[in-house]
């Protein structure tokens, strides 16, 4: 799955999407209110985000808006 991220994103969970293989580019929007969560446990985070990816299907992802905080 292919992830878009910006500036505000903490490198280390960038690096560690990239590490499980994941495309950092647009698929759609995840939001996150705790930035302290993606830097601080970011394996976590990645996790969090691959169960995302498994419950929907990427059409259904693509333009859409997902609240990483509710998948926690």
């Amino acid at each position: 799955m292919a992830v878009l991220t910006d500036e505000h994103v903490p490198s280390v969970f960038i690096t560690t999407l990239r590490s499980n293989g994941h495309e950092v580019v647009h698929a759609g929007l995840v939001v996150y209110t705790d930035a302290n969560y993606l830097r601080d446990d970011p394996e976590d985070a990645v996790r969090t985000l691959e169960r995302v990816f498994a419950h929907y299907p990427p059409e259904e992802l693509h333009g859409g808006l997902v609240w990483l905080d509710q998948w926690r």
